[in-house]
């Protein structure tokens, strides 16, 4: 099903397939893992990929892949407000760190902010 998908195709189908907080099937999880391995540069589908990994996970963590595919959306897009949201989120609610969190609420809210000024 997965093979020869574009970037695009996949997001799409990822979307489709996967509610964020439902544990995924494997084949969501199978295709996640190809996806960034077929367009690491791609932010969106590392930040699909630890909300993936995240619900595949039943315990409390830490959830160190999660939070290396989070960076890795950041590090293909700095600005990329859906995984700085989300990782603020994450050291929020799921790790219990306010200041971590703030980090990337800060982070947001300054990307925000130079959006609206342009």
């Amino acid at each position: 099903m997965s093979a020869n998908m574009t970037e695009q195709e996949y997001i799409a189908s990822l979307r489709e397939n996967f509610c964020d907080g439902n544990e995924p099937t494997a084949e969501v999880v199978t295709m996640v893992n190809q996806a960034v391995g077929a367009f690491p540069g791609c932010a969106e589908l590392w930040l699909l990929h630890a909300q993936v990994s995240l619900c595949a996970t039943d315990d409390d963590g830490p959830h160190p892949e999660v939070v290396r595919s989070f960076e890795r959306a950041l590090s293909c897009d700095e600005n990329f407000l859906p995984a700085l949201d989300a990782l603020a989120v994450y050291w929020d609610s799921v790790r219990d760190d306010p200041t971590r969190a703030e980090v990337y609420f800060d982070r947001a809210t300054a990307v925000r902010e130079r959006s609206r000024v342009q």
